[in-house]
């Protein structure tokens, strides 16, 4: 037994010319051929037991409202799984004004906010130090998912980064404005860590749901 990349356990077992490796989630082991990558979005398909519901959702209200494109991995994500929560814990943002948990209202809520309290866009927000919540053509912030415990996740949009290319923050609840955890992968490989790597601190839910689940917004 070894370990992956993202510190995941993994079997070895084949025939001796073809070798395949599985990635233990509970009893459950997701296989894969090695020396090719399952892109994540099946691999939380796979943890989770689900099946692709292949929704057509209109992204182009949310990005005109923002002024920048979204990135597809996030994109894809929503449109497979649709709008729910992973291990009774991690909600994803989509874009319906309807949802309680709606990506643009999040966001234009707290730059509400942010102005109310007399903080100028662009500018760095106390609550968000040293960052700011984004404004087109001056990056920032654009947040997409949170924790049932208050952990917050965003997107850190950098001038000139392809939106598939935007690092993700995460901030514990509680913790300092200033204490952010950053991150070189997309949504969905971000949730899959959450949920399957118990080395993913301090965001793991492995360790407290051992088999991963999604349950879908009523």
């Amino acid at each position: 037994m070894t370990r992956d990349a993202h510190g995941a356990k993994r079997m070895a077992y084949g025939n001796g010319v073809e070798v395949r490796a599985g990635i233990l989630v509970g009893s459950r082991p997701l296989t894969y051929v090695e020396g090719t990558e399952m892109v994540w979005v099946e691999r939380l398909l796979e943890s989770t037991g689900r099946a692709r519901l292949g929704l057509t959702i209109n992204w182009d209200p949310a990005e005109r409202a923002l002024g920048v494109r979204l990135p597809d991995s996030y994109k894809e994500l929503c449109e497979v799984f649709g709008h729910g929560t992973f291990s009774n814990s991690l909600t994803v943002d989509s874009v319906d004004p309807e949802l309680v948990f709606d990506l643009v209202s999040g966001w234009s809520v707290g730059l509400r906010n942010a102005r109310e309290n007399g903080v100028e866009d662009g500018e760095t927000d106390p609550f968000y130090e040293p960052h700011h919540l984004y404004i087109p053509g001056k990056g920032g912030l654009i947040p997409w998912g949170s924790g049932d415990t208050g952990d917050s996740f965003f997107w850190l949009v950098e001038e000139g980064a392809a939106p598939d290319d935007w690092p993700i923050l995460g901030r514990v609840a509680e913790a300092e404005t200033t204490d952010w955890q950053r991150y070189e992968v997309s949504v969905p490989e971000f949730v899959f860590r959450v949920l399957t790597d118990t080395a993913f601190r301090p965001f793991t839910l492995a360790p407290y749901v051992p088999e991963p689940t999604f349950t879908p917004a009523e």
